[in-house]
């Protein structure tokens, strides 16, 4: 028989465990509930260690391992907080009365070349194309 060393490390030894993949914006779900933890580990495959009791507990965290040793927690996530955070939007283009930003030059124009009139492949009449002889003269 062995004697841990630190008693409050018997808790850890008797939690739930499963492997979950942190999502791409670190988050990863556990029994329909969606967790959030630190960008560090997004993508990436974690083990979930976790009492079914704090499922139910917003304030209490699930603990996260990698090969036996602890690297972190993760909280879930409170949507009405979430959700009235100001978030730093994707660059967003400049009006026309303001500069580019230093470094960024103007996109170029889909049109390169000048507008040419082409003519139309339809037949027309000939008394039409009299008629608009006579005018370009």
């Amino acid at each position: 028989m062995r004697i841990l060393p630190d008693p409050a490390l018997m808790d850890e030894y008797f939690l739930l465990r499963v492997m979950r993949k942190v999502n791409h914006d670190a988050t990863f779900s556990l029994e329909n509930i969606l967790y959030e933890t630190e960008q560090q580990f997004a993508n990436t495959r974690l083990e979930v260690r976790y009492e079914p009791e704090w499922l139910a507990n917003l304030a209490r965290p699930v603990l996260l391992y990698r090969d036996g040793l602890k690297i972190g927690e993760a909280r879930q996530v409170d949507f009405s907080a979430n959700a009235g955070l100001k978030r730093k939007g994707r660059g967003r283009p400049a009006h026309k009365d303001q500069a580019p930003v230093q470094g960024e030059e103007a996109l170029p124009s889909r049109r390169t070349r000048p507008f040419r009139h082409r003519p139309s492949l339809l037949p027309i009449s000939l008394p039409l194309k009299r008629s608009l002889a006579l005018r370009r003269r």
